[in-house]
C-alpha cells in the first residue's frame, strides 16, 4: 500500500510541475573527449568578445564556438571558479591558489599568480568556490575567508566558522557567515543583515536572487526558495507544487526579464518565473548529459551554458528555433501539421497527434502533452483543409478527421494529398492523389465518400490543380499535365527534357503566386502555354539562380519559403526589397525527400524533421539576426 501511495505521489508530482511547452529549445552536449578536459565544471564566465571560460577540474577551458582550449594552473590544481574582471583578465580559483590569466604579446593566455599578495596568515585556504566583481574589486571566496582583490593589495576577511556562500544581489554583495548569518558588505566590513538562528535550520544558500528595490529571493540547498524582505523571511510560494522540498539546490541565477534558473542535484535545471510558476525543467529527458547542475549561465545571446557533474550543456533557450517530438519514445520522422478547430495536429512516421492550443501567439510555447488521434499507425503523408473539413492522406488510405478520430474514406493502399477539382469554385468533389494515380471523391451530407478512380495510374504525391487541370510531377518520369473535359473523362500528356525541362528526375509542383511552377534541380521552371514546353522563370531567376530546389511554398504574406538540398529558407518579400534568409541551424535536419513546410503566420512555421519537427517564430528569428563577429584567435606561419 505504501510504494502505491508513493507511485500516486510521484505522479502527481510530475503532473503538478513536470510538464514543458511542446516546443523544446535545441540542446548541444560537450563531452570530455570533446573539450578534452576534467569531468566537473563548476563556473562560467564569457568576455568581451563572446569567449566562454569554464572552470574545469582540470584547469581553465576556453571555447570560442569552434574550439576548445585547457590552460592549466601552475600548481595543476582544480579549478572551482572563473570570473571576468572590469579589466578584462580572466581571474580564476583552484585549490590553495587565485590568480588571473591575460593575454600574452603573442596573443596566448598567461597565468598570475595573487597568492603573494595574500597577508601571510592567511594564504592557507584550500579551494576558491566562487569569484564575484563588486565595484571596482572582485572577491574571492573561500571557507576559511573572503579576499578582496582592488587590482593593487589583496585583504583576506578572515570566516567565524565558514563563509558558506557569496555573491551580488540588486546593489548588495551578500555572504553567509557558518557562525554569523547572512551579511552584506558595507564601508570596508561584513554587516548583519539575518542572524543565523533566524534562518532555517542548517540552510546552507545556493542562491540570492533579486526580486525587486527591496526584496531577495534565497534559495537553499536543502530548505526550499524564500523571500528576504526587511530582514524578514517567509516562505516562497510555488504555484503548481513546489518541486524543489525533494531537490537538492546546487545553484540559482538570474537569466533577466523576470526569469530564474535553479540547478539540481539530479533534478536538472528549472525555469522559474518571479510569480513562482514553474516553466520549464531541463531533464536527460529534454537532452541534457546528466541531471546535476552544478552551474548555470546566462550568455549575451540570453542563452544557458550548463556546468554538469559530467560535462557541458549549451540551451539555446532563447532562440527562435525549436524542436517538437510528438512522441518522446519513439522519435519518428516529421511528415506534415496543421493547426485546425484550434488544435495543432502533428503527423511522423509513427502515426498522427494532436494537441489542444491555449491561444499563445508563439504556438511552441503551449503547454500540454500530444496525444495519438484514433485511427491508423505508420506513415502520415498529408493533412489538408477543404470545404472547412480535415482530411488525412495516410499510408492506410484517405481519411477524414472527425471529433479527434480518422474515419475511412477510402482504404485504398497509399494517398498522398487532397485537392479541390474545380479549384475556381466550392464544388464538392475531391481530387485525391495516391500511390496508383488519381482518385475522385465527393462531399455529400456532411460525409466523403470515394466516388471513382479517375483512370490516371501514376503516383500522384506532388500535385495541384489549375481549373480542371492536374499537373503531377513524377519522380524519375517528368511531368504530366492530366485534363479533364468532365470526372470521367480526361487527356494526359508527359513533358520531359524533349520539352524543355532540365531532367526527367527530382521535378516538383507547386502552386506560388496563384501560377503553377516547377522547382528543379536547376533553378524554377514555368509552363509555356503558347509554346507548350516548360522554360526557366523569369520571374525566379534573380531569386533562385540554379539552385537545387526540393521544395516551395508560399505563406499568408507572399513570402516564398524554399528548401534547397537540405538547406531551408525564406525569400522575404516584407521589406520592399525582397531579401534571402537561409536557417543554418536547420543545415541536414530536414528528411531528405519528403520535406514539408507548414507556415502558418509570422510567429509559426513548422519544418518536418528527422526527429519530430522544428518549428521557427520566424518574427523573433529576424529580430535576432545580428552581424557577425571575426575573433582572430592564433596565427600561424
Amino acid at each position: 500500500m505504501k510504494k502505491w501511495l508513493f507511485l500516486l505521489f510521484c505522479i502527481q508530482t510530475c503532473i503538478c510541475f513536470g510538464q514543458n511547452p511542446i516546443g523544446l529549445p535545441n540542446v548541444i552536449s560537450y563531452s570530455r573527449s570533446t573539450y578534452s578536459g576534467g569531468l566537473q565544471n563548476r563556473g562560467v564566465a564569457q568576455d568581451e568578445n563572446g569567449v566562454l571560460f569554464f572552470a574545469n577540474s582540470e584547469g581553465l577551458l576556453s571555447f570560442d564556438g569552434t574550439y576548445w582550449k585547457l590552460y592549466p594552473l601552475p600548481n595543476k590544481t582544480i579549478v572551482r571558479s572563473v570570473a571576468i574582471g572590469t579589466d578584462g583578465r580572466i581571474y580564476v580559483g583552484g585549490q590553495n591558489e587565485l590568480g588571473y590569466f591575460s593575454a600574452a604579446g603573442n596573443g596566448e593566455l598567461v597565468y598570475t599568480s595573487l597568492k603573494s599578495l595574500i597577508p601571510g596568515k592567511n594564504r592557507s585556504f584550500r579551494d576558491v568556490w566562487n569569484i564575484v566583481k563588486y565595484g571596482n574589486a572582485l572577491f574571492f571566496r573561500a571557507y576559511a575567508a573572503i579576499f578582496k582583490y582592488d587590482g593593487h593589495s589583496v585583504k583576506a576577511y578572515p570566516a567565524n566558522g565558514q563563509w558558506q556562500f557569496l555573491a551580488v544581489s540588486g546593489a548588495q554583495l551578500l555572504a553567509q557567515s557558518a557562525g554569523d548569518g547572512l551579511e552584506n558588505f558595507r564601508n570596508e566590513k561584513w554587516n548583519p543583515v539575518i542572524n543565523q538562528a533566524s534562518l532555517p535550520p542548517n540552510a546552507a544558500i545556493a542562491g540570492l536572487l533579486s526580486l525587486g528595490t527591496d526584496s531577495i529571493l534565497m534559495a537553499t540547498q536543502k530548505n526550499g526558495l524564500f523571500i528576504i524582505s526587511h530582514h524578514k523571511i517567509t516562505a516562497f510560494n510555488i504555484k503548481g507544487g513546489n518541486p524543489f522540498l525533494n531537490q537538492l539546490v546546487l545553484c540559482a541565477e538570474e537569466m533577466g526579464g523576470g526569469k530564474f534558473a535553479i540547478g539540481t542535484h539530479m533534478g536538472g535545471c528549472f525555469i522559474m518565473d518571479k510569480q513562482g510558476r514553474i516553466l520549464q525543467n531541463f531533464t536527460r529527458k529534454e537532452g541534457l548529459q546528466n541531471n546535476t547542475v552544478l552551474c548555470i549561465f546566462t550568455d549575451k545571446d540570453h542563452n544557458i551554458w550548463l556546468g554538469l557533474d559530467d560535462g557541458i550543456d549549451y540551451v539555446a533557450y532563447n532562440s527562435a528555433i525549436k524542436h517538437i517530438y510528438p512522441e518522446r519514445l519513439n522519435e519518428g520522422e516529421g511528415y506534415c501539421s496543421i493547426v485546425f478547430n484550434n488544435r495543432l495536429y502533428i503527423g511522423t512516421s509513427i502515426q498522427l497527434y494532436q494537441v489542444p492550443l491555449s491561444g499563445n501567439k508563439d504556438l511552441s510555447t503551449t503547454v500540454g502533452n500530444f496525444m495519438p488521434v484514433a485511427g491508423p499507425k505508420g506513415s502520415s503523408w498529408g493533412l489538408f483543409k477543404i470545404n472547412n473539413n480535415l482530411l488525412f492522406a495516410h499510408h492506410e488510405g484517405a481519411f477524414h478527421i472527425v471529433n479527434g478520430a480518422a474515419q475511412v474514406i477510402s482504404n485504398h493502399t497509399g494517398y498522398w494529398n487532397f485537392m479541390q477539382f474545380d479549384s475556381s469554385k466550392n464544388t464538392p468533389l475531391i481530387i485525391a492523389g495516391g500511390y496508383n494515380g488519381l482518385d475522385l471523391m465527393e462531399y455529400r451530407d456532411h460525409q466523403y465518400k470515394l466516388k471513382q478512380s479517375t483512370g490516371f495510374m501514376e503516383s500522384s504525391r506532388y500535385a495541384i490543380v489549375e481549373n480542371k487541370t492536374v499537373w503531377v510531377a513524377h519522380p524519375y518520369k517528368g511531368i504530366y499535365k492530366v485534363a479533364f473535359e468532365s470526372p470521367d473523362k480526361f487527356n494526359s500528356k508527359l513533358y520531359t527534357v524533349k520539352d524543355g525541362l532540365p531532367s526527367d528526375l527530382r521535378n516538383r509542383v507547386f502552386k506560388i503566386k496563384g501560377r503553377m511552377v516547377v522547382a528543379t534541380e536547376r533553378g524554377v521552371y514555368e509552363y509555356n502555354n503558347r509554346t507548350d514546353r516548360f522554360v526557366p522563370s523569369a520571374n525566379y531567376a534573380s531569386i533562385f539562380g540554379e539552385k537545387d530546389l526540393r521544395y516551395l511554398k508560399e505563406d499568408p504574406y507572399g513570402n516564398i519559403w524554399f528548401i534547397e538540398k537540405s538547406k531551408p529558407g525564406v525569400v522575404d518579400f516584407s521589406g520592399g526589397q525582397r531579401q534571402l534568409i537561409e536557417f543554418p541551424e536547420l543545415d541536414g535536419e530536414l528528411i531528405s525527400d519528403f520535406e514539408n513546410i507548414y507556415p502558418l503566420d509570422k510567429n509559426n512555421i513548422f519544418l518536418g524533421a528527422e526527429k519530430g519537427f522544428y518549428h521557427i517564430n520566424y518574427e523573433q528569428y529576424k529580430n535576432n539576426r545580428k552581424g557577425f563577429k571575426v575573433l582572430i584567435r592564433m596565427v600561424k606561419t
